[in-house]
């Protein structure tokens, strides 16, 4: 579930732990009626007797806090909502949303950040495609220096694929150091690849 984009919603309600008697098992869910009218609907079908562990109203955003809790808690999953944890009381339950908000928002400023150094925008593009320019390389040249094939390298140069990881590396090292540049091109470059 870690990858999900999850999506915000104005509506509040309520964040509940319901656990089934005689085991570890919680369901942490989200509900905009009672707590006591989704755990009568919840019992139907389980074999072990339901009851509210904790409830948590909250003003708004109600589904993308209880998305929240779900990822943060992805280790302890059993089955859908159900987790293998310990909710005692109301104060678990809102330290549980506290810790789960603050780890997606993490989660969600890692993912932005990878997404920013790593997507290409127009002026990247023109500076790939600029650099290759500037050395008198073709596309084939270019992608031997990159180790890639060149319909990858191709596909980077308008955008059809991000340039990412040991690449995305590489090309900075190429943007900001020309003997390395230099260098690659004596070393890698034999006659064969230049035709």
């Amino acid at each position: 579930m870690a990858g999900k984009k999850i999506l915000m919603s104005k509506p509040g309600g309520y964040i509940y732990a319901i656990g089934a008697e005689g085991t570890d098992f919680v369901k942490i869910g989200s509900t905009r009626v009672s707590v006591e009218k989704r755990m009568k609907g919840l019992q139907t079908g389980q074999p072990f007797p339901l009851r509210v562990l904790a409830v948590t109203p909250v003003q708004e955003n109600m589904r993308y806090i209880e998305v929240s809790i779900h990822r943060f808690l992805d280790q302890e999953r059993q089955r859908g909502e159900w987790f293998l944890i310990k909710i005692e009381d109301n104060a678990a339950l809102e330290q549980l949303i506290v810790r789960a908000l603050s780890y997606v928002a993490k989660q969600e400023e890692t993912q932005r950040l990878a997404k920013e150094r790593i997507r290409l925008d127009s002026g990247e593009l023109q500076w790939l495609q600029q650099w290759r320019q500037a050395h008198n390389l073709t596309q084939r040249e270019a992608a031997t220096l990159f180790g890639v094939h060149p319909v990858t390298y191709a596909k980077w140069e308008v955008g059809m694929r991000d340039l990412e990881g040991a690449a995305l590396r590489l090309a900075e090292l190429y943007r900001d150091d020309k003997r390395l540049v230099t260098y690659a091109r004596t070393t890698y470059l034999t006659r064969k690849d230049t035709r």
